[in-house]
């Protein structure tokens, strides 16, 4: 018997018939032939079989033993949240079961599954909040084709593909004074509420951190945690080594990629006003344009461009010797930045070293109006003596450079009186502004009054 397109076994029979087994060449198209040429055999009298004219000869069997398989391909290979990538199955052979239960997915889920024969479409989307990466495949014995072959995938590459979720990092430096090595801090990012947690990172004895927020896009808080009562940084005021005893935050805009955030006293004036606790929930809903003008109107008060992304040079180094980077003929941004920091480390001193008195001091006299902020000229005062504290340093440029932060105005304005144009106490009305929780005192034709204060506004009739 001569075959292609297989091979026989089981080959049994005697007299005039026999029987054999046909099996079909693996993952084969190719269609089965058996046949037996003239001159194969004989009968019992010698002679030789002729069957070369003959069709009953040669049997042909069609033949399909060859297993589908699938490729699945993505039109995005990474994905931020919001987005979506839309998968594609591209199967070799016709299916009639091939259906989204055959797909095995991780890192999110899949919808609108559609299509039929050889192509298929459907929905990726990641699961939120993360950074695992989306993978889709198909194992082997999932589907089958028309003919009822099983698809054989198992070894293939190209029925796995792998959408590489968003990395969005948040980098920044803490700045309490220079950070010094084998600190105990930690920093926490959350979400706007305060409390929901995205990361956490240790602060490098640099003073640096990083965290990977996963695929969160939104405003953020980055909060400072100590956790020991070791030495975290140099004192500018005393260059002398200090626990962190302030609560030091900042708020910002977490986008696809990178931000770059600051955390120093600063910033933490800037998170207060925006609405930012320290410990619970934040007592606003920050939104990503009360954080933008929030930053900015602080910068604004203490005469700087840039509150979370500028990279602040110090004015001394980590071992309390000045810093040669830092001179004051020449003061950019960044060295600008330092001298606000350093002249609030000298308000520090003054108050016995209680940091957070010195940040709430600032806190409470500043007042913000959309992106544009303003200090009282107590808060002013406050900081310029502060900056003549310092030791070490030029307090005389320290001194001169903070007295530049913006201070907001007391405007008085008095009522037209009645007919005469002449002032009698009945006609007499003085209103203005000041801080808010602040005391207004009027000297009168040398008498002491007192105002009434509502919020910022101030009156006296």
């Amino acid at each position: 018997v001569t075959v292609t397109g297989g091979t026989l076994s089981n080959f049994s029979g005697s007299g005039t018939s026999y029987t054999a087994t046909f099996t079909p060449t693996t993952d084969s198209t190719t269609n089965g032939v058996a046949s037996v040429a003239t001159g194969a055999f004989s009968d019992t009298a010698g002679n030789t079989n002729n069957d070369d004219a003959d069709t009953n000869n040669l049997v042909t069997m069609t033949v399909d033993t060859l297993r589908p398989t699938i490729a699945i391909s993505s039109d995005k290979t990474s994905l931020k949240a919001g987005e979506t990538a839309t998968l594609t199955f591209t199967l070799s052979e016709s299916s009639t079961d091939f259906t989204s239960a055959d797909v095995t997915v991780t890192g999110g889920t899949l919808s609108n599954f559609s299509g039929s024969g050889t192509s298929y479409t459907a929905t990726f989307t990641p699961t939120t909040n993360s950074t695992t990466n989306g993978v889709a495949s198909v194992a082997s014995g999932a589907f089958s084709d028309t003919a009822g072959n099983i698809n054989n995938d198992g070894a293939d590459t190209n029925n796995l593909v792998t959408v590489v979720a968003a990395h969005n990092l948040v980098n920044g430096a803490v700045v309490a004074g220079p950070v010094v090595a084998g600190n105990g801090l930690n920093v926490n990012i959350y979400q706007a509420d305060g409390t929901t947690l995205l990361g956490t990172g240790v602060v490098s004895d640099t003073g640096t951190f990083s965290i990977d927020v996963g695929s969160y896009t939104g405003v953020v808080i980055a909060k400072v945690v100590d956790e020991d009562s070791g030495s975290d940084y140099i004192d500018e005021a005393t260059r002398q080594v200090h626990d962190l005893t302030a609560h030091l935050m900042t708020v910002g805009v977490a986008k696809s990629g990178l931000l770059n955030l600051n955390i120093n006293g600063l910033t933490t004036i800037a998170a207060q006003k925006a609405g930012a606790v320290f410990d619970g929930v934040s007592t606003t809903t920050l939104t990503t344009e009360v954080v933008t003008q929030t930053n900015d109107a602080v910068a604004n008060a203490f005469g700087l461009a840039d509150l979370t992304g500028t990279t602040v040079v110090t004015t001394i180094n980590t071992d309390g010797t000045a810093n040669p980077n830092y001179t004051d003929d020449t003061l950019i941004e960044g060295k600008r930045y330092g001298t606000v920091l350093a002249a609030l480390s000298g308000m520090d001193f003054i108050n016995g070293g209680d940091a957070q008195a010195s940040i709430d001091t600032l806190a409470n006299g500043l007042m913000v109006d959309g992106n544009s902020g303003a200090l009282s000229t107590i808060a002013v005062d406050a900081l310029m003596v502060g900056a003549a504290t310092t030791s070490g340093i030029d307090t005389y440029s320290l001194t001169k450079i903070v007295s530049n932060s913006r201070r907001f105005n007391t405007s008085i304005s008095i009522d037209h009186v009645a007919s005469d144009d002449v002032v009698n106490t009945a006609d007499l009305t003085i209103i203005g502004t000041t801080m808010a929780g602040a005391d207004v005192t009027l000297s009168l034709g040398g008498n002491t009054r007192m105002a009434v204060v509502n919020g910022t506004a101030w009156s006296y009739t």
